[in-house]
């Protein structure tokens, strides 16, 4: 039977002496072999590749937990490409960030309540696993025409600079500045909030969303249309928003939150 895969390539460098496997994305690697849930992107395999070098994979491609550890590092001069391959189930989504951009009216609350339920079921799920996934925003959420879920790109960045700057000052807390900064889960709460509060608040133009967006990390925020339920999700947004990351609410509380708002829609 023909099977079909995605294969995602990075690219990092390296200088000699480097180890391979401290490169940043190993990390995204480990956390995507230690994790199995239905709405997140499945993890198949890796290898990498370098310059005038190639690992061919000599096992089945089904043993995923020992290609990584497999490949060793040849011997370079001076400093080099390398590339990661990594292979995950095959899927035909979209990114939620694209489906936002292509909307012409806000989403209806079935949808808005199908969506992020499974989302935060994969956040609570990534968390009780003891990791974080350290970059939640709309292009790594990837949604089907059923509206089912995909959680991937696990704590690296694929944009161009001029969007990775734009991203990180509308989805990433401040925090993230501050020296000796260790990510933690009440990041990816911030992160998660901002991403509700896009998906829920439709704004005209695109300079209106990004000021709102910005506005977030001073706790300011609008709220285009004045009814009982936007206020509801608002207040929730900004719980999971807060400023001093220690006064965010914890995953746990914000799905109980979260089913409340929509138990309570007549």
């Amino acid at each position: 039977m023909l099977s079909f895969y995605i294969i995602k390539i990075i690219q990092s460098s390296c200088e000699k002496d480097f180890d391979i496997f401290k490169a940043k994305p190993v990390k995204e690697i480990k956390a995507m072999k230690k994790l199995e849930h239905k709405h997140i992107i499945k993890y198949i395999t890796c290898w990498l590749e370098l310059e005038n070098y190639c690992k061919s994979q000599k096992e089945d491609k089904k043993d995923s937990d020992s290609n990584l550890e497999e490949v060793q590092k040849p011997e370079v001069k001076s400093e080099f490409p390398i590339y990661f391959f990594i292979q995950t189930e095959f899927h035909s989504f979209i990114s939620l960030k694209y489906y936002l951009k292509n909307r012409t009216n806000e989403l209806s609350k079935a949808v808005i309540f199908c969506i992020f339920r499974q989302i935060f079921k994969a956040v609570h799920y990534i968390h009780s696993q003891g990791l974080t996934h350290r970059h939640l925003k709309p292009k790594n959420i990837l949604i089907n025409e059923k509206f089912r879920v995909k959680i991937c790109n696990f704590g690296i960045n694929h944009s161009s600079e001029e969007e990775k700057m734009l991203e990180k000052s509308l989805y990433l807390p401040n925090e993230i500045n501050e020296e000796n900064y260790f990510y933690e889960s009440t990041s990816d709460i911030y992160s998660l909030g901002v991403t509700l509060y896009d998906t829920c608040f439709y704004f005209e133009n695109e300079e209106e969303r990004i000021r709102a967006l910005k506005n977030i990390q001073d706790e300011k925020y609008e709220l285009p249309k004045n009814d009982q339920f936007s206020e509801w999700i608002l207040e929730l947004c900004k719980k999971m928003t807060r400023k001093e990351r220690k006064n965010r609410i914890k995953i746990d509380e914000t799905i109980s939150e979260f089913i409340d708002i929509f138990a309570s829609i007549k």
